[in-house]
């Protein structure tokens, strides 16, 4: 497993980037970032754990692989 730090587009490394339309968006952009043959840990804090919620309801839903650890 690799930490990856995910940013948003408008901020950090990606300022230059136009911010996503929607919350949606920023969700599906995350998703499409993931590997889904490796493991995984998800994780957020403040509006991070929203993301993180939102993520693994997508996750389930498109019915990827969830690693027990």
């Amino acid at each position: 497993m690799r930490p990856v730090q995910l940013s948003d587009p408008g901020k950090s490394v990606r300022f230059k980037e136009s911010h996503s339309a929607s919350f949606d968006e920023l969700i599906d952009e995350y998703y499409d970032q993931m590997r889904f043959d490796e493991t995984y840990a998800l994780f957020g804090h403040s509006m991070g754990a929203l993301i993180v919620h939102c993520l693994l309801h997508k996750i389930i839903s498109e019915r990827q692989k969830l690693h027990k650890m």
